[in-house]
């Protein structure tokens, strides 16, 4: 009876796997051309990656640039398309990691009442570099008693 069991619902799954594929063959080879109206509200962006509305109607967006340190966070007004810089200079470079140059900067952001948390890279790889040189001097005088 287990084995039973066991072998339908292996069955049941072997079918809605092979129903999925289908789906997506028959869905994929099926053209459509969708007549939506289009509005472009901003066109001044460096490479933006993602959008949250902010709490008072604003669009914040995150930029990854164009170049070293060229990531910014923008603020967009959806009335009147104005686009305004809330950060800019944030870490950014062009990540050639993948074989298709990619820029890598600015990747997320998430809004927890006032605080904003951004997000700076994308994937789960680093490409290693110098550090910056931190020169730090510390004399101490001691003092004579």
């Amino acid at each position: 009876m287990k084995y039973l069991k066991h072998s339908l619902a292996s069955t049941a799954i072997r079918l809605l796997i092979a129903l999925a594929v289908l789906l997506t063959f028959t869905l994929t080879s099926v053209s459509v051309k969708a007549q939506c109206p289009t509005t472009v509200l901003a066109s001044d962006l460096r490479a933006p990656t993602k959008i949250i509305l902010s709490q008072n109607g604003n669009l914040l967006v995150a930029e990854q640039g164009n170049g070293p340190n060229t990531g910014r966070i923008s603020i967009l007004d959806p009335s009147s398309g104005e686009r305004r810089t809330l950060l800019d200079g944030l870490p950014s470079a062009i990540n050639n990691l993948g074989g298709f140059p990619a820029p890598s900067g600015p990747s997320g952001l998430a809004m927890r009442g006032r605080t904003l948390f951004i997000a700076i890279g994308v994937g789960d790889a680093a490409l290693l570099g110098p550090l910056p040189a931190l020169k730090c001097q510390i004399s101490a005088r001691r003092r004579r008693s």
